[in-house]
């Protein structure tokens, strides 16, 4: 259900080979040309694994997921099928996966239920092999879990510091600038001073963020004291923050993610991904600027050293926090850079390119800025991009990583023989829809979501099916765009939890743009993807219920 490609358990004895030849799929606009699809490539990576690893030995895995993690549909399957539903401290759901016995746990409850989470694992009858959850808002229960239940685990104490975005700060082994975090609006104004600026030290615009959270919920950008103070109510207001709200520096330079697999603290694979600029990048939350990503892009266009520099500096900061093996996805600006985006009229999208004044005697070297550490696997789209580029599935290392099967971790973190293969983006699109507008998308379950006339529940997370209107019908009207987009996902969220009107839905779709030609090539088909989507979202509302519907 959540590994797009499950590790298929394959063992012969062959020569060791330290990469995989993957075929070649034909792309049906470009008869002359082909992209690399992952899925069906012959994978040659677990022949070299030992004779002794038991290629039929069934494995029992609990993954904890939050029960929005799942569309209606996605929930219905599962319930009916295939799971016994537990009613002990939390509500799980035992499902079956791949050629292994997968345990699905359904959390609900807060961070701090790890013995409760440990002791209905107990009464599950067959015995159990490993626990990981893909969720931020778990990673510390199921640590104490593990450990309780004497499973596989990094440790509590690095989790703790990964999750907490203030700790993070605190153990990154960076200059913390003027980073603090409170608790209260009568805190900042204490700490901040009547001019609002820590007496000079604090320097305008500043990032603010919950201690504790995923994505970019509840992340804005203020750039004076009055707008720093709004943030922070509106931040109290929707999150919960055992250590307060996080204020530092915005920093600017080209946003990157770091993607790294380590084991006993060697570097198996890494990669970097362009993060192309945000609305918060040109403008304040209170002026509609948000942190919501647009758009990715792997192979990164950095220079070389300089994601040399991002991956070395991601990695140490992992090793610090306490981690020695595992997947990683970081976060992180290269301050400083030889290059950063412009915007050229004639170009549908940020273009990344040398800066002029940029030279070699240039007294500021590159540097990089920490943002955050994610001590597990990115997100399905990301995650997906990665595997379509390197042939690398960062969910099935993290699956290997929790049941400790090293051999098959290790080979399976290697890249396609001529990596990255494919120019693959992320198309993220965001855009606010009414209450009106979700009702006419008649998206099952959407009821028990609505607390009044008024909009959304508060913390609501709606994941939408994979066919549910527009997708299908963008794959009707426009194959030649949908031709290169082989994974998408949807979710919808309150929006003021991004700086958006209260009472709206902020809808969130990422698709997975694959292109065998070049970086511009793939960046046009997001242009064409975004737009297409858009104009059938807003035009939701004409069309009857039944009509919306595949």
């Amino acid at each position: 259900m959540r590994n797009p490609t499950p590790p298929r358990m394959l063992c012969q004895q062959h020569e060791k080979r330290r990469t995989f030849e993957p075929p070649l799929f034909e792309d049906l606009s470009l008869s002359s040309r082909v992209y690399v699809n992952p899925v069906a490539a012959r994978d040659s990576r677990l022949e070299a694994v030992a004779s002794d690893s038991n290629p039929n030995a069934s494995s029992s895995l609990i993954i904890v997921e939050d029960r929005s993690s799942f569309s209606h549909r996605e929930q219905t399957v599962l319930t009916e099928e295939k799971s016994i539903l537990l009613e002990e401290a939390f509500n799980y759901l035992f499902s079956a996966a791949c050629s292994e016995t997968a345990t699905t746990a359904y959390a609900g409850k807060s961070r701090d239920q790890g013995l409760a989470l440990h002791s209905s694992a107990r009464t599950y009858p067959e015995p159990i092999d490993g626990i990981f959850t893909s969720s931020d808002d778990y990673l510390v229960s199921v640590a104490h879990a593990a450990e309780a239940l004497g499973l596989y685990t990094p440790g509590v104490k690095a989790f703790t510091v990964s999750t907490d975005k203030f700790y993070t700060r605190m153990f990154s082994g960076q200059d913390i600038g003027s980073t603090f975090a409170v608790k209260s609006v009568g805190e900042l104004e204490s700490q901040i001073g009547t001019a609002g600026d820590m007496d000079g030290k604090l320097q305008y615009p500043v990032v603010c963020k919950p201690s504790i959270g995923r994505g970019s919920e509840g992340v804005f950008r203020a750039d004076d004291p009055d707008e720093l103070q709004d943030a922070v109510k509106r931040i109290l207001a929707i999150r919960d923050c055992p250590n307060g709200v996080v204020v530092e520096d915005y920093v600017e330079g080209p946003e990157v993610d770091a993607n790294l697999v380590l084991r006993d603290g060697r570097l198996l694979f890494a990669e970097v991904v362009d993060d192309f600029p945000c609305t918060a990048d040109t403008s304040s939350s209170s002026q509609g600027g948000t942190f919501n990503e647009t758009q990715t892009h792997t192979p990164s266009g950095l220079p070389k050293s300089e994601q040399a520099s991002v991956i070395e500096a991601m990695k140490q900061a992992v090793l610090l926090q306490g981690f020695r093996s595992g997947v990683f996805h970081c976060e992180a600006r290269v301050r400083n850079s030889s290059m950063d985006y412009v915007v050229d009229p004639m170009v549908p999208f940020p273009v990344l390119q040398m800066l002029k004044t940029c030279t070699k005697t240039n007294k500021n070297e590159p540097s990089i800025f920490l943002h955050e550490i994610n001590a597990r696997a990115p997100g399905m789209g990301s995650s997906t991009a990665s595997l379509f580029s390197s042939g690398v599935d960062y969910w099935a290392l993290q699956v290997l990583c929790a049941l400790r099967d090293w051999a098959r971790f290790e080979a399976l973190s290697i890249p396609f023989k001529n990596s990255p293969t494919n120019f693959v983006s992320l198309a993220n699109v965001a855009v606010d829809v009414s209450l009106a507008q979700m009702r006419a998308l008649d998206i099952p379950g959407f009821a028990s979501t609505t607390g009044s006339e008024e909009g959304p529940k508060p913390n609501t997370r709606i994941a939408i099916d994979g066919d549910a209107y527009p997708t299908g019908e963008l794959r009707r009207s426009r194959p030649e765009i949908m031709q290169h987009v082989p994974y998408h996902v949807t979710i919808a969220r309150p929006s003021d939890w991004y700086a958006g009107q209260k009472g709206s839905w902020r809808w969130f779709t990422t698709g997975v743009v694959v292109s065998p030609l070049s970086r511009e090539h793939a960046l046009t088909m997001v242009d064409s993807f975004t737009r297409s989507y858009e104009e059938l979202l807003h035009e939701a509302p004409k069309g009857s219920a039944t009509h919306l519907r595949p």
